[in-house]
């Protein structure tokens, strides 16, 4: 414990805040502040923020004189929470690397962030450790780096998603809309929420998050199903405003088919609202362990909507397994790969 005490680490991160609706940016800053709680020093390398170019962006990760800064900065080791920088290749200041995902390699054709992700996986192989936040990323990391150097160090949730008094009068049905992306099925929620109507006419469909990508299409898919008195669509929300919403919903359909980790997931969970998933999602098994899983047809869409609220059993289940993902547990497994280092 002494050598932790006097660890001093700098993390490199596009920033460090829990609102942006990015998992990476909310590890940046869980990680960071439950660090300091265990008497780590924290330097705290925001790239992104003091860019005003996005060749200033990357310019940490490029950057020839970033030894000399870190030495500046007295730091004992460096994690960036993203890739890995390129003088790594021929320095031997330690380095950790956190891989997310390999989501990006879904996307069909050659786009800029692909050939960025492309480069930066390509240089993350000559980290010192590679962190890895599920099974599910381990298994795919190997295709790609040494085995010896990966860790498995599941995420955390934060402790202000807890359930909290519910006052509705009636049943709502909650998403998060993963930035509204076509693999997010929004469309297949809708559709089964407009079935469950037939039997519940007073139910409302909450849809939160950015109203970006396909937000167009399914505001006309809405308008074509003839539910637009039924379903908001929130638009970008604060913290806070979310945890409400998770405490508001009865039910929360999560039909992504794929997730790096799925942090929606346990924060419902942990709210107290029994989580809806599909069966072959490509989601962390020990992240949707114990969600209701289901087929991909409307029609198992609604049959789950009216059941899944008055399952208390369940909903206590997976209120359990979700309160196991600690930031606290995340912090001590991150700090036995720094010690291997330091």
């Amino acid at each position: 414990m002494e050598q932790v005490l006097k660890m001093r680490v700098g993390i490199v991160a596009r920033y460090f805040r829990p609102d942006t609706g990015r998992g990476i940016d909310r590890y940046a800053y869980e990680l960071a502040k439950q660090l300091e709680k265990q008497g780590v020093t924290v330097v705290r390398l925001p790239y992104w923020r003091a860019a005003t170019t996005i060749e200033e962006a990357v310019s940490f990760y490029t950057s020839t004189q970033a030894e000399t800064y870190l030495q500046k900065n007295d730091v004992d080791l460096l994690h960036f929470s993203l890739g890995c920088p390129l003088w790594k290749l021929a320095s031997d200041f330690p380095v950790v690397s956190t891989i997310h995902d390999f989501m990006w390699r879904t996307v069909k054709g050659l786009t800029l962030q692909g050939l960025y992700l492309e480069v930066g996986t390509w240089l993350t192989r000559y980290a010192d450790r590679i962190i890895c936040n599920s099974t599910q990323t381990v298994e795919q990391a190997k295709q790609y780096f040494p085995v010896s150097k990966l860790r498995l160090t599941p995420f955390g949730v934060s402790k202000r998603f807890m359930d909290r008094d519910r006052s509705s009068d009636h049943t709502v049905i909650g998403n998060i809309g993963g930035g509204m992306r076509p693999d997010a099925n929004l469309n297949l929620a809708l559709r089964g929420f407009k079935e469950y109507l037939v039997h519940d006419e007073q139910a409302e469909f909450i849809i939160v998050g950015p109203k970006k990508h396909q937000y167009p299409v399914l505001k006309t898919l809405v308008q074509h199903l003839g539910i637009e008195a039924s379903v908001t669509f929130t638009g970008k929300v604060s913290e806070e405003q979310l945890i409400e919403y998770y405490n508001l919903f009865d039910v929360f359909l999560y039909l992504s088919a794929r997730e790096g980790f799925g942090f929606p997931i346990l924060e419902a969970q942990s709210c107290g609202t029994p989580v809806i998933t599909l069966k072959e999602a490509v989601i962390p098994q020990e992240v949707k362990k114990t969600t209701h899983q289901i087929e991909s047809t409307p029609s198992a869409v609604t049959a789950a909507i009216s059941q899944l609220p008055h399952d208390h059993e369940e909903t206590e289940k997976q209120k359990r397994y979700a309160q196991q993902f600690t930031w606290e547990r995340t912090t001590q497994k991150t700090l036995e790969v720094y010690n291997e280092l330091v």
